[in-house]
């Protein structure tokens, strides 16, 4: 029989995510409410690699939980959260107690710190107890709204362990007592803290992952933080913040482990996705090549070699999407999926803007056979009627382009250099874009002329798709 709080209600709708507080360290992500309080509701939770290894972590302090007065983000990956506690024998309307619960977040798991202050003249006799449970569900079943039985937990060493196929999540609170009961988990700490005192307690969680398809990136191969100057004090710290969570979307794959690139977003879309990955790293060059040359070859790594309708692979197709296999999941997506329109030009303009923001030129040479591969990807595509017509609705740019960059029947072979590479990428790999006019017309109809009319009236930067109504 299922746990009762999971039991479905019939009616699946995506939960929302605004009010929930984010820690985020990739692949890993903490989502709880405002008071620090991880439950049973909506999408909370501790995730890690597209699974949720923690479905509630809930504190109490002597049988009832702080009252949250104050929250604070110490990072991306950090926050801290305050309550106090209320005493029935408290002899002014002013708490004397207050529990701070400080957040931490890491690429193999989560890290908490209990600070219970007390700052009356008297002693404190506290039990602290969090209650904690785990369903192991995979991101797509949450984000669908949909629910799953907790998993049993079962008891390791001096802590317990929720375990699935390919997940273990060890959980452990330091000098703690643990009881398992059921589905739940009890940590428990009993002490008494001094006047005019406070008092730590710790608890972790670590995940193993064995059929993770991305984890997290090594820190030594860092963001550049830039240093800047400006009349307007707040500006470097935005910039700052910025690049600091930028690192915490930093992953690699167990394949490609020395190469790293950008998540495309959290919690939903913690994985590679061409597209959002090869922008992300178009725009951090200012930063240093390293992201986009990590980038570059995690994808090449994962470049299509054959037709199959299914996951819309194609010879020399850049992927869109990667996701963990489920056996048995009714997923409504293959796990590795190359169902995108324009991840594989852009994949070339990024090898080219790369070259020209300083990549080195041995790295750059390694990806032209990938680079040639995704060109006859692309003109293949763009000469077959049909892949014409889609591909002009949604980037004109690259056919107007095209045209003015028209390789006809120019041979891709593997004596092509670094600048005949970039001669034959679109124009809108340079940075910044050149204006473009694109007067030679091929013989085509509808949207597809239209762009091309409007580009020869009005030359715009070729980096800016031209819409119909662009008069």
């Amino acid at each position: 029989m299922s746990h009762p709080a999971f039991q479905a209600t019939g009616t699946h709708r995506q939960p929302f995510l605004h009010n929930l507080v984010t820690c985020l360290r990739a692949p890993t992500v903490a989502l709880s409410g405002d008071d620090g309080q991880i439950r049973r509701l909506g999408a909370q939770g501790l995730f890690s690699g597209d699974v949720r290894v923690l479905t509630r972590a809930e504190l109490t302090v002597n049988g009832a939980e702080p009252e949250p007065i104050g929250r604070a983000m110490h990072g991306a990956s950090s926050a801290e959260f305050t309550g106090v506690l209320r005493r029935p024998d408290d002899p002014t309307p002013d708490p004397a107690s207050w529990l701070r619960r400080q957040r931490v977040v890491s690429n193999a798991g989560m890290e908490e710190v209990l600070l219970l202050e007390n700052a009356s003249d008297r002693e404190l006799p506290v039990e602290v107890r969090l209650t904690f449970e785990a369903d192991l569900a995979e991101m797509e079943m949450v984000k669908a709204g949909r629910a799953r039985s907790p998993v049993r937990p079962v008891g390791y060493g001096a802590g317990a362990q929720f375990i699935s196929r390919s997940v273990t999540a060890t959980l452990a609170g330091l000098d703690a007592d643990v009881e398992i009961t059921g589905y739940e988990v009890d940590v428990a700490w009993v002490s008494v803290i001094p006047p005019r005192s406070s008092k730590e307690f710790r608890w972790s969680i670590l995940v193993a992952d064995t059929a993770a398809v991305v984890r997290g990136a090594d820190d030594s191969r860092d963001l550049l933080a830039p240093s800047l100057s400006a009349d307007d004090r707040r500006l470097p710290l935005l910039v700052a913040r910025s690049v600091a969570d930028l690192r915490s979307l930093r992953m690699t794959t167990p394949a490609t482990s020395g190469s790293d690139f950008l998540a495309a977003g959290s919690p939903w879309y913690l994985t590679l996705f061409g597209r959002d990955s090869i922008w992300a790293a178009r725009m951090l060059l200012p930063l240093g090549t390293g992201l986009a040359a990590g980038t570059l070859h995690t994808l090449a790594h994962r470049q299509g070699t054959v037709e199959n309708i299914d996951s819309a692979e194609e010879p020399g197709k850049i992927l869109h999407e990667m996701r963990r296999a489920v056996p048995g999941a009714n997923s409504f997506l293959p796990p590795i999926y190359y169902g995108t329109v324009d991840a594989t030009p852009l994949w070339v303009c990024l090898l080219a803007d790369a070259w020209r923001w300083g990549m080195p030129p041995a790295e750059v040479e390694a990806l032209l056979p990938a680079m040639e591969g995704a060109l006859k990807n692309v003109r293949s595509n763009i000469i077959a009627p049909f892949a014409w017509t889609r591909m002009i609705a949604t980037i004109p740019a690259i056919n107007r382009v095209d045209t003015r960059y028209d390789t006809e029947c120019t041979a891709i072979d593997s004596t092509a250099s670094i600048s005949s590479a970039t001669r034959m990428a679109p124009s809108c790999a340079v940075v910044p874009a050149p204006m473009v006019a694109a007067s030679a017309m091929p013989a085509i109809t509808g949207a597809t002329m239209r762009t091309l009319r409007n580009a020869d009236r009005k030359p715009v930067n070729a980096s800016m798709p031209m819409l119909p109504s662009d008069e």
